[in-house]
């Protein structure tokens, strides 16, 4: 219980920094059930409620992780196979966005991220320079400097794909 409380607000957030307490949880959960089956023997409807308790566990578990499994940005899916297409995976691509992690995962490929609000046209050539090959922009992050990026990128580079969710361009030359 002392890293759960030195975890503090970070681990309410952040659900998955408890996962190493999951083997001891397990292990209590089983003496639990163990426990209480022993005591069910002699009752049944005591087992009953055992086995109703024992199989709403996994059920419990399976419809608290459900969403966790449900891709929030579906476009990503379309700019997946669009750079599979045109790309090599070894291609470096810098996405536009505050879940840099998350959208290099579904895009399938390794990066580097920029935050919308604060970048500067030193920093994208910097990431150019570093091997860059696409950026990718969604359009929901970058909503307020979208024309900035599109005036920028426009000029020198091509467009390979525009979407309501988001912008593809290659880095060419």
């Amino acid at each position: 219980m002392v890293y759960v409380a030195l975890l503090g607000e970070y681990g309410l957030i952040h659900r998955y920094t408890l996962l190493p307490l999951a083997p001891l949880s397990a292990v209590l959960i089983a003496c639990g059930i163990s426990m209480f089956w022993e005591q069910a023997k002699v009752n049944v409807l005591l087992r009953a409620l055992a086995v109703l308790l024992i199989l709403g566990i996994p059920l419990h578990a399976a419809l608290r992780i459900k969403h966790w499994y449900r891709l929030e940005y579906s476009y990503l899916s379309q700019a997946h196979d669009t750079l599979a297409k045109i790309s090599r995976p070894t291609d470096l691509v810098l996405v536009v966005t505050h879940e840099i992690p998350q959208h290099l995962y579904y895009l399938d490929r390794y990066g580097y991220g920029i935050e919308p609000a604060t970048w500067h046209k030193e920093d994208v050539q910097q990431m150019i320079a570093c091997g860059v090959r696409y950026i990718f922009i969604p359009v929901d992050d970058n909503r307020k400097r979208l024309t900035e990026w599109k005036s920028l990128l426009s000029r020198q580079w091509q467009r390979i794909e525009e979407t309501p969710d988001y912008i593809l361009f290659e880095i060419t030359g």
